[in-house]
């Protein structure tokens, strides 16, 4: 019987199977494969735990070890889970360094278009995790001196490679219910220890809470930060901010944020109230890589922004010591330096709490011990730290304070301050006192930081001396009329001086310059006169009556300063009464004293010793004494006479004054002239007050 045609269709392809068997052998082995991949992602392909134990640890250079519980499922996201992980650290680590990283119960999850976009294309982006788990976690970090980490993939990279480096992971969820961190950085000098916590993720309520304890530099700190979450920190999506409070104290050191925060694991973006206290503004300086002067302790408070690499701060109450100052300051980092602008303004200056910038205590705040009974500091300024940045910061100050009752201070005060490539300079400065004013420029040139070269120009003029002398003469004051000053009149000054050197003390061995001042229209009391002189007689009457000021005709002093010696070229105070000269020279290397003043009276004085004073010693302790030899001349004369007859005992001590030697203030005058046209023209600029 014939076959059916349709019967013959379907049994034609069964046939054609049946004559090839090897196409039923590879269905064969592609239905098992599946099958066996479906078993092994079932069973989360357990048995690559050895296999990746053995070939990534090499591949990482450190020792790793992966628990029982590893699972791992790759339908979908990348899917990996393990009850115990431990990374050790670097082949090159020393032997008891090898510490890095364990965990437990840690859950990860990755998409794999990010796995395949990181592995063939594009590794300047980090890979965004789409989970992260882990029940508990000890990780310890550290960074040799030589810049090398234990946290480097394969062998270490030059210190410009680190910085190119791929950058924190983002998450889609973080939950880290215990952590621990053991932070050891030897470039930056800080070790930490912390522990974290959080629980969040997109779109839910999350937390954060860290505390932790550690050292920088050779200050102890706590620390304690509390927010609602650590996604949005690090999250790279612009606009995302999340409250932070932020807590540390150290060892006279207090600093509190209040705000908000985004990608702070970079230090991207915040906004918030900040209070912060301290024992000088250098150590705040060296926490932000920046250069501030050493002072008296401080607090302030205001708000900071930043924002990449610029930092905005409107401090609108800053306490240094006595001192309350305000600014308004603006911190580029984005260069190769940063660069500091702003103004600083305030109330009131008082210029001891800068007195640490001169070297009279460290920047912890500490009094600095003098050496033996020298009273210039000797403590060494930080010269390289002027290099760490640039800076153009205007200044403006209600009231300067020069702490002394005996003078007035300055009112008001400003000037520019500019920092640029190692070079500091104070210029424009200006500030106004008894009604006269104080002007020049100061500058410090950092760029040799074994000879730093100082220079200092400064002129006063038509200052009141009545005025800026708080010192009152009593004796000479009416009833009805305040008591005047000693001294009274207007003063000129001018100075000009250079030096090298890395402290006070030693900038004070090498200064070169000159110095002069003189007095217009002045008056000056009788009594200071006649004390001068020792005329005993017209101060005794003084004493008993009241005293009265005496015109001064002239009053000149000039020094030259040589290898940080002084020399009067100049010392020359004339009244009607008498003519005072100073001579003499102050050591600025050896602080010490050697000045005589002699006072030489115009009129007659029945009881006078003519002596000579002397100004002798050191700066710490000064010594002002008779000259002996006069005096015992005039003594010895006394006594003979009085053997004859008492009376006659008087006869040396009589003066009959000189009234010949009242033009000696037209012959200073003229000196000083001639020193002003000997002198360089840059010098003398502002030479013309001297022939008032």
């Amino acid at each position: 019987m014939a076959v059916p045609p349709a019967a013959s269709n379907v049994n034609g392809p069964r046939r054609r199977w049946r004559a090839h068997p090897v196409r039923w052998s590879l269905l064969a082995a592609v239905v098992a494969l599946l099958v066996v991949l479906l078993a092994c992602e079932l069973a989360g392909w357990r048995f690559l735990r050895g296999p990746i134990e053995r070939q990534l640890g090499p591949r990482l250079e450190r020792e790793l070890s992966v628990g029982e519980g590893f699972r791992l499922h790759l339908l979908g996201p990348v899917r990996l889970s393990t009850d115990r992980l431990h990374v050790g650290g670097p082949s090159w680590a020393p032997a008891d360094r090898r510490a890095f990283f364990d965990a437990e119960g840690l859950k990860v999850k990755v998409y794999w278009s990010e796995l395949l976009r990181f592995a063939f294309g594009d590794r300047e982006r980090p890979i965004d995790i789409e989970l992260l788990e882990v029940d508990r976690f000890a990780a310890s970090l550290w960074r040799q001196s030589d810049r090398r980490a234990n946290w480097q993939i394969g062998p270490p990279k030059p210190e410009d490679e680190q910085k190119a480096s791929v950058g924190l992971p983002g998450f889609g969820r973080l939950v880290v219910r215990n952590g621990r961190l053991d932070l050891d950085d030897r470039p930056m000098d800080l070790a930490l220890k912390a522990e974290a916590t959080t629980d969040e993720g997109e779109g839910g309520e999350g937390r954060l809470a860290i505390k932790g304890e550690g050292r920088w530099q050779e200050s102890r700190f706590t620390l304690g930060l509390q927010s609602k979450g650590v996604l949005p920190l690090i999250s790279r999506e612009p606009g995302v901010t999340v409250p932070l409070q932020l807590q540390a104290q150290a060892p006279g050191t207090r600093f509190t944020f209040d705000g908000q925060a985004r990608d702070v694991m970079s230090f991207q973006a915040m906004d918030g109230q900040v209070t912060l206290a301290g024992t000088s503004l250098a150590r705040l300086g060296d926490a932000l890589s920046i250069t501030l002067p050493t002072t008296a302790a401080f607090s302030l408070q205001g708000r900071v922004v930043k924002d990449g690499g610029r930092w905005q701060a409107k401090v609108p109450g800053l306490a240094v010591g006595s001192s309350r100052l305000a600014g308004d300051f603006t911190l580029d980092q984005t260069g190769a330096k940063p660069v500091l602008t702003g103004l600083l303004s305030g109330r009131n200056l008082d210029l001891l709490d800068l007195g640490p910038a001169f070297g009279t205590r460290t920047p912890d705040g500490a009094p600095v011990r003098r050496s033996g009974d020298r009273v210039l500091p000797q403590r060494e300024f930080n010269i390289p730290a002027l290099s760490r940045m640039n800076a153009d910061v205007r200044v403006r100050l209600d009231r300067a304070d020069l702490h002394t009752p005996l003078l007035e201070a300055l009112t008001p005060l400003q000037a520019r301050i500019t920092l640029q490539d190692g070079v500091l300079a104070i210029d424009e400065l200006l500030a106004r006192t008894a009604g006269g004013s104080l002007q020049g420029r100061l500058g410090l040139d950092g760029r040799d930081e074994k000879r730093p070269q100082w220079t200092v120009d400064l002129r006063a003029s038509d200052v009141d001396l009545d005025r800026w002398l708080k010192a009152r003469n009593a004796r000479a004051g009416g009833e009805d009329a305040p008591a005047p000053g000693y001294v009274s009149g207007r003063l000129q000054l001018k100075t000009t001086l250079a030096g090298q050197g890395r402290s006070i003390a030693t900038l004070a061995e090498s200064l070169d310059g000159d110095l002069s001042a003189w007095i217009r229209n002045g008056r000056i009391s009788h009594l200071v006169v006649e004390a001068l002189g020792l005329d005993v007689a017209q101060g005794l009457g003084l004493l008993l009556s009241k005293d009265k000021s005496l015109p001064l005709t002239c009053a000149v002093m000039q020094f030259g300063v040589r290898d940080g010696r002084m020399t009067t070229e100049v010392g020359l105070f004339d009244t009607p009464d008498s003519t005072v000269l100073l001579t003499g020279t102050i050591g600025l290397a050896d602080e010490r004293l050697a000045l005589t003043a002699q006072a030489r009276p115009k009129d007659f004085s029945p009881l006078t010793l003519r002596s000579p004073l002397h100004v002798e010693g050191s700066f710490g302790d000064p010594k002002v004494r008779l000259d002996a030899r006069t005096l015992g001349l005039k003594g010895a004369a006394a006594v003979a006479l009085a053997f004859v007859n008492p009376l006659a005992a008087l006869i040396p001590l009589i003066d009959p004054g000189d009234r010949d030697n009242a033009g000696g203030c037209g012959q200073a005058v003229a000196a000083l002239r001639a020193g002003e046209r000997a002198a360089p023209a840059a010098k003398g600029s502002a030479g013309n007050g001297r022939s008032r």
